[in-house]
């Protein structure tokens, strides 16, 4: 079921063939039935409905995507793919304390992968750059925008000894400094 509607999952998601999630959940939804002791059924299921709320702007679907990721992420806290996209689903419903705290284990499950902590990371500050812009180039400043920035920027920061990821966090740092208009420690980093 699982190697069906990841396929379907794909065609829907990257080919633009929307009709086609309906059917992948259908997959996802027998192998959770079938091993619902299983993180991965629930990963599956949830980072389905995930990209299928995002695709027809369904909030009943977001939730479900949440509770489903919620549950893999429980059925085995290690593994970080859950909380990755916990992290995206949580910034697409607006709630960035969740999305930031997901982004934030993700990351942390990841860190014997610099290729996922990477990219991770890159989609974290992705997530959050727009809320972030618009909220620093108010008047006055969003504060709460402001220090989420700040916080990412110190996260980041605490990672810049690590020789596999130092490359992805001087550019995330760099672009930090960039939002907030200094130019110079952009450049700098």
């Amino acid at each position: 079921w699982a190697a069906l509607g990841n396929a379907l999952e794909a065609m829907a998601y990257v080919l633009g063939e929307k009709e086609k999630y309906e059917p992948a959940l259908e997959q996802f939804s027998k192998a959770v039935a079938e091993r619902g002791d299983l993180a991965k059924s629930w990963l599956d299921q949830g980072r389905c409905r995930f990209k299928r709320a995002a695709a027809f702007q369904d909030r009943a679907e977001l939730d479900a995507a949440i509770a489903d990721l919620e549950k893999a992420a429980g059925l085995d806290p290690p593994l970080a793919e859950p909380n990755f996209w916990l992290g995206r689903a949580y910034a697409y419903s607006r709630n960035a304390k969740q999305s930031d705290d997901a982004y934030r284990r993700a990351l942390e499950r990841a860190e014997e992968n610099p290729t996922v902590w990477a990219i991770y990371a890159e989609d974290w500050w992705s997530s959050m750059l727009g809320d972030v812009l618009a909220g620093i180039r108010k008047t006055p400043p969003d504060a709460i925008q402001l220090q989420r920035l700040r916080d990412f920027r110190a996260w980041a920061e605490s990672h810049k000894d690590r020789p596999s990821s130092s490359l992805i966090v001087s550019w995330l740092v760099g672009q930090t400094h960039e939002a907030e208009g200094n130019h110079r420690a952009a450049l700098k980093e």
